[in-house]
């Protein structure tokens, strides 16, 4: 899913997580990417990434975040994992 959403984006969308055979319902709120999960579901995700040695950007962001994010392009794009994939792509 791109860092931003597409221009005018409205609605759920389903996405294949990497690495695992489910998906997320995701929703953009404000410009935030926002994924339907639960505590349960999201720990076993990161444990299970962790053990397979998998690189990823997880944000949990609250209400406040995504209030900044909206006024603060900079910060959006953190949140949005854009900041980390740009200085990934630098490095590499």
């Amino acid at each position: 899913m791109p860092a931003r959403p597409p221009e005018g984006a409205i609605g759920v969308t389903e996405e294949p997580v990497t690495g695992t055979s489910s998906h997320l319902s995701s929703r953009w709120v404000l410009g935030t990417r926002v994924d339907a999960t639960s505590y349960r579901d999201a720990t076993q995700r990161i444990l299970g990434w962790a053990g397979n040695a998998e690189s990823r950007y997880v944000c949990v962001a609250n209400v406040n975040n995504v209030m900044e994010a909206n006024e603060d392009p900079s910060f959006l794009d953190v949140m949005n994992g854009a900041l980390v994939m740009e200085t990934l792509r630098r490095i590499a």
